[in-house]
């Protein structure tokens, strides 16, 4: 009976010490699985930079060799060389970049492949997302010009008027194609469905944030950015949902038409009214009265009146659309602070790993070295 009343009478603590032997091996599991995913962020991101900053070497390479191959062609008098190259200047870009990312691709072979399931979205998410777009880039877009702005007026020089240079005057087919078919393809195909179908298995904040930043980054614009890095998480949201390449390409085209195309088409009818209407108001006499103004310009407004209307109508709608998609994005912003919640890691060391590797650093100060060239556009 002594025996049987033993028991744990002597060791009334021994419940506790398995529970924190317990904890404690919980606790170191936990560990080396943060620092197992910390270990795999990296390696992917590494090989991500080194993948991006081929691309962007060879894409360059490319347009180079293309552009010594014109002028070779023009110095030995072969005539419409450098007219064929200057009338096709954005398809060629497209079709370079569509090599390059073919030869950088090949480093991404290393990361294992993960293909996600499509899953469909219902059709008001799906336009919700294509609304946010535009809010997200008309927030990014105001910062970026103002930023310019004052950049300019502290420097003298004239940067952020490179993309409008050279579109004002192309021809809108072959514009239609470069910006608002292929360059969607093209882009949706590397930074989110290559891209997010290996980082996919690291978890939802890197598949969204690194491949953002690196398209942020590919645009090599300080205006472009901040709404190229907003715009380019919700894309990537959209694929990480979805595994859906399409639907991803679909938002990036519809962007491109409304935000960039059409604009473009209105552009060269804008520019001619605003030049003759300055040529008629500077060479009235400062004692013209309102019947000699209205005189003057009524034939003006009676040939772009058309143009200006439905212009404005333009402007008026995508700027609803624009103040819709902000408040959306005020609505939902939420969401996007919870990226880090599917993980083992917070988002801060997600940031971290993802960044402090050779590749991805190479990458960051060569594409933000780029970035800077532009600034000192005279």
């Amino acid at each position: 009976m002594m025996e049987d009343n033993f028991e744990w009478e002597n060791h009334p603590d021994s419940g506790n010490e398995d529970t924190a032997w317990e904890q404690t091996a919980q606790a170191e599991a936990l560990e080396q699985e943060r620092q197992k995913m910390k270990r795999k962020i990296r390696f992917s991101a590494n090989r991500i930079g080194w993948t991006t900053v081929l691309l962007i070497a060879a894409w360059m390479g490319f347009i180079v060799l293309f552009e010594l191959i014109i002028g070779t062609l023009n110095s030995f008098g072969i005539s419409g060389a450098m007219e064929f190259y200057n009338k096709y200047i954005l398809i060629v870009n497209e079709v370079t970049l569509a090599i390059a990312i073919s030869v950088a691709g090949m480093l991404l072979l290393a990361l294992p492949k993960t293909a996600e399931e499509k899953r469909p979205m219902e059709f008001s998410r799906f336009l919700k997302l294509l609304v946010m777009c535009f809010g997200a880039a008309y927030i990014g877009n105001m910062i970026g010009n103002l930023f310019l702005t004052f950049w300019n007026a502290s420097t003298g020089n004239s940067a952020g008027n490179e993309l409008e240079a050279l579109l004002t005057g192309m021809d809108p087919l072959i514009m239609f194609l470069s910006v608002g078919i292929l360059a969607p393809l093209l882009e949706e195909l590397f930074f989110r469905k290559l891209l997010i179908d290996r980082l996919r298995p690291l978890g939802k904040a890197v598949s969204i944030l690194l491949p953002a930043f690196l398209f942020a980054l590919f645009h090599m614009s300080a205006t472009q950015l901040i709404y190229a890095f907003a715009v380019g998480v919700i894309l990537a949201y959209l694929y990480y949902e979805t595994g859906n390449y399409w639907l991803t390409v679909a938002v990036h085209a519809l962007f491109n038409w409304i935000s960039g195309f059409i604009p473009m088409l209105f552009l060269p009818k804008l520019n001619a009214f605003f030049g003759k209407y300055t040529q008629i108001t500077e060479g009235l006499p400062e004692t013209a009265g309102v019947d000699e103004i209205t005189e003057q310009l009524i034939p003006l407004f009676e040939t772009y009146g058309a143009t200006l209307a439905l212009y404005g109508f333009y402007a008026l709608l995508v700027f609803a659309v624009n103040i819709t998609g902000v408040v959306f994005l005020c609505m939902n912003i939420k969401k996007f602070r919870k990226l880090g919640e599917e993980s083992v890691l917070r988002v801060s060391e997600v940031i971290k790993a993802a960044m402090l590797n050779p590749g991805m650093v190479v990458c960051t100060l060569a594409l933000a070295a780029l970035t800077a060239l532009t600034l000192f556009t005279q």
